[in-house]
């Protein structure tokens, strides 16, 4: 868990605010579609475009 506060941090710099649930809406529906079946053992970033 080290480093995740300056991760959540950099994210909430990124879109000059901190996340929301809605924000990953579109990724647990996706997940939880027919559409994923066939995802497995992937990390999803759901980070507004910035990288850890």
């Amino acid at each position: 868990m080290e480093g995740t506060l300056e991760f959540l941090q950099d994210v909430a710099d990124t879109l000059d605010r901190p996340g929301t649930p809605s924000d990953i809406a579109g990724a647990v529906a996706f997940l939880g579609s027919n559409d994923a079946e066939w995802t497995a053992g992937q990390v999803l970033a759901v980070a507004s475009g910035s990288r850890p």
